[in-house]
C-alpha cells in the first residue's frame, strides 16, 4: 500500500547524476539511523545516532520526520513505527527543517522487523549459517 518506485528512482537518479559529474549529493538529501522517540499519525521523531561518543564526528539530534503514501517501506511497514525501535530513513530535508521520508526501514533489534527469521546469513569467510 504505501510502495511507489518514484522515491527510489528520484533517489538513485540524483545520486548518479552527481556522481557522474564529479559532485557531491544534493545537500537537502539525507540518510541517517536513529531511535524513536514519539509517533504521531504520519509523523514520528528520531534522535539520531543514540550510541554514539560524544567526542566522534556522528551528530546526535533530534528530527521530525513525516511520510506519506509515496514513502516506501522496506522490511516494515507504517504500523511498525513504535518508540525506542530503530530506524532508517531516506529522505528530503525540507525548509522548515522536518525530513520527508522517501524510504523507512524499521529495527528492532538488529534487524527489520519484518524480516523472516530463518534468511541465511554469509559469514566473512564465506560460508553461510
Amino acid at each position: 500500500m504505501f510502495k511507489s518506485a518514484r522515491p527510489k528512482l528520484f533517489l538513485a537518479a540524483a545520486l548518479i547524476a552527481a556522481i557522474t559529474l564529479g559532485q557531491q549529493a544534493p545537500a537537502d538529501l539525507v540518510n541517517f539511523y536513529g531511535e524513536i522517540t514519539a509517533v504521531l499519525g504520519n509523523e514520528f521523531h528520531v534522535f539520531t545516532n543514540p550510541g554514539a561518543d560524544p567526542q566522534s564526528s556522528y551528530k546526535q539530534e533530534y528530527k521530525t520526520v513525516d511520510f506519506d503514501r509515496a514513502t516506501t517501506f522496506e522490511a516494515s511497514k507504517p504500523e511498525d513505527l513504535k518508540q525506542l525501535r530503530g530506524v532508517q530513513v531516506i529522505g528530503i530535508e525540507q525548509k522548515n527543517g522536518t525530513i520527508r521520508a522517501t524510504k523507512i526501514v524499521v529495527y528492532e533489534g538488529n534487524k527489520p522487523v519484518g524480516q523472516s527469521k530463518n534468511l541465511p546469513v554469509k559469514l566473512p569467510n564465506g560460508q553461510t549459517k
